[in-house]
């Protein structure tokens, strides 16, 4: 189990801090000993190795908890945002975790319905998750290699989304407004119709697409690998292409206005297209 700590503090005045284990019984600990105020208020591990194996032994937990008393003001506990890595443990209940979570790999996870008020979450190949209905107010959410999901239509409000390798997923109609969007490997995706407002986009190895003629307005576009491909004519205003081994593509003379390009083993494109490329693209590679 890894616990990784990052805490905004709001005032610069003595608090006291303690972690909160739940298990069996609450165990309650104070670690103001390995741990410090920094200038800006961050409170920061000044020992990560005395505080990593203060609580090594605790491997099975239910609840995770950082709290501080404001011996100051208030008089009371209150809660503050944290960052908790629960990488590859056998945890199943995640309904009290709270505002930056790492739980990838963590396959006995079905259930993520109460996580909706999460700001950063990491479920990065937890097998078992299918709906995640509940997670579209979520800031930055990395779902890659979710084999089980199968509908993101929920998702739409979600600023930065992986969906890498959900193979499983065809319908990301609803996905338009996500500003960061990564789709490589979802080789059953064939429409991107309705992804022409996305600022980052990320279609690698999606063979199933066709036509990307609605994808002009994106700004950085990945396309690499996407044999399907032909015609990439309308693309002259992305600012960053990436058209890496699209074989069956042949034309490029449209491309000069583009910023960044990757043209690397297109082996159909001729070798005049290239040089006039070499005028205008500023960072071409061929």
């Amino acid at each position: 189990m890894k616990i990784i700590i990052f805490i905004n503090i709001l005032y610069n005045i003595n608090k006291k801090m303690e972690l909160i284990l739940k298990n069996n019984r609450n165990i309650v600990y104070n670690v103001m000993s390995c741990l410090k105020f920094t200038d800006r208020y961050n409170l920061c591990l000044t020992n990560k190795d005395y505080f990593e194996n203060k609580f090594k032994k605790y491997k099975h937990h239910e609840l995770i908890e950082i709290k501080f008393k404001d011996h100051l003001l208030t008089k009371k506990w209150i809660n503050i945002k944290f960052k908790i890595d629960l990488t590859e443990t056998d945890i199943t209940d995640v309904s009290m975790l709270g505002h930056t979570l790492n739980l990838s790999d963590c396959n006995n996870i079905a259930d993520v319905s109460m996580l909706g008020n999460v700001h950063t979450l990491d479920l990065f190949n937890c097998e078992n998750i299918a709906d995640v209905s509940m997670l579209g107010n979520i800031h930055t959410l990395y779902l890659s290699f979710c084999d089980n999901i199968t509908d993101v239509s929920m998702l739409g409000n979600v600023n930065t989304l992986y969906l890498s390798g959900c193979q499983n997923i065809i319908d990301v109609s609803m996905l338009g407004n996500v500003y960061i969007l990564n789709l490589s490997y979802c080789e059953n995706i064939a429409d991107v119709s309705m992804l022409g407002n996305v600022h980052n986009l990320n279609l690698m190895f999606c063979k199933n697409i066709r036509d990307i003629s609605m994808l002009v307005k994106v700004h950085t576009l990945n396309l690499s690998n996407c044999q399907n491909i032909t015609d990439v004519s309308m693309l002259g205003n992305v600012h960053t292409l990436n058209l890496l081994y699209c074989q069956n593509i042949k034309d490029v003379s449209m491309l000069g206005k583009v910023h960044n390009l990757n043209l690397q083993l297109c082996n159909n494109i001729p070798k005049c297209q290239i040089v006039e490329l070499k005028k205008t693209v500023k960072k071409l590679k061929y």
